[in-house]
């Protein structure tokens, strides 16, 4: 075992030496003659250079020219660029470098394997995309867990542009872990590159939350976003992506109502008053009622009305509050059936909203 830091560059050195004595004792070896095969670490698209993807090459020696199919992508090797920046004309096994001529944005993991021409690479890669197309649509059937499941949860939905293809799959395996029972996020695209029209034209259609994470919108996306009034949300750190999309799943999250009951009275009496109309003579039970409370009309134990209190009367003098024990006249707004003995409740709501 190598005790080795990345950071300080401890023992790298020593490190190296293990892994060719290991190849050694092992007998590891590969062809350098036949054709290329590798696997993608990452790939982005540049602004200036189109698509790139980084590969290790595996087995045989990848050439400037060289036809290739990665994934479901497919090019022509336009350029070699080695781990020092410097371009060259062939990569041999083991060689991590950067590849230029990828008509798209490969996937970390990606195979890559060199073919004999053009043809042959699209071919290859268009049975791979039919394949992978046929594949997401399978005959499905219910399950036990799927037929009793809960599908109204509000959706959450998501755009995501990334710098790289690794910044992605993070973000998007994080978002995979946020869960709730009433608002779940669902990403309708996650792609890497700026953000472009479409996007904003996706995200208007969807309405669907936009984030950037490491790049920036083009002039004609920013100045659309701008006239749909389409926020475009940068970040450059994933938990703060996070910490956004929980606060806007939130937002879709119906408040917690809480109601309090303050006071109840019973009706004594039913009077007329010249420019109040039908007044309710009580006498407060319990707690107190104000000019403010919300009041239900309560008959054999229904609810028989509910809405806002109109006056309070003591001794013919309006006041704003009655409190335990006192008789008072009430008026209830947009009601007048009142009975005697019907119950008046008074409560008061409260709404806090939640956070995920």
């Amino acid at each position: 075992m190598v005790e080795i830091s990345a950071t300080t560059k401890k023992n790298l050195d020593k490190l190296v030496e293990a892994i060719v004595l290991q190849a050694e004792i092992l007998d590891l070896k590969t062809d350098f003659e036949s054709k290329a095969t590798g696997i993608v670490l990452e790939s982005k698209i540049d602004v200036g250079r189109g698509p790139v993807a980084t590969i290790i090459v595996t087995t045989g020696t990848l050439k400037k020219g060289d036809f290739f199919v990665s994934g479901l992508k497919w090019g022509k090797v336009r350029a070699i660029i080695d781990d020092k920046g410097k371009n060259i004309n062939e990569a041999p096994p083991s060689a991590p470098v950067e590849i230029l001529g990828i008509n798209g944005a490969a996937k970390s993991g990606d195979d890559f394997i060199v073919v004999d021409n053009e043809k042959e690479a699209k071919t290859l890669s268009e049975n791979r995309a039919q394949e992978t197309k046929e594949a997401k649509n399978p005959l499905t059937f219910a399950t036990q867990d799927s037929a009793f499941s809960d599908n109204s949860a509000e959706e959450l939905n998501l755009i995501i542009k990334s710098d790289v293809h690794g910044s992605s799959e993070a973000i998007k395996n994080a978002i995979s872990q946020i869960k709730h029972d009433e608002v779940k996020p669902k990403i309708i695209l996650a792609d890497i590159g700026m953000v472009t029209e479409t996007d904003v034209t996706l995200a208007k259609a969807s309405n669907a939350v936009l984030i950037a994470f490491n790049v920036k919108p083009s002039k004609e996306a920013k100045k659309l976003a701008e006239n749909e009034k389409i926020k475009i949300s940068s970040y450059n750190i994933i938990y703060e992506v996070l910490d956004y999309i929980k606060q806007k799943m939130s937002g879709l999250l119906s408040p917690d109502i809480q109601e309090t009951v303050t006071g109840t009275a019973q009706i004594l009496e039913i009077f007329k008053v010249s420019g109040a109309g039908k007044v309710a003579g009580s006498k407060v039970m319990e707690g107190e009622i104000t000019t403010a409370s919300d009041v239900r009309i309560i008959r054999d134990g229904a609810i028989i009305y509910t809405g806002k209190v109109g006056t309070l009367f003591r001794e013919k003098n309006q006041v704003k509050q009655v409190s335990n024990g006192q008789e008072y006249g009430i008026t209830v707004k947009d009601y007048i059936d009142f009975q005697k003995n019907d119950t008046i409740e008074s409560f008061s709501v409260t709404s806090t909203d939640r956070m995920i």
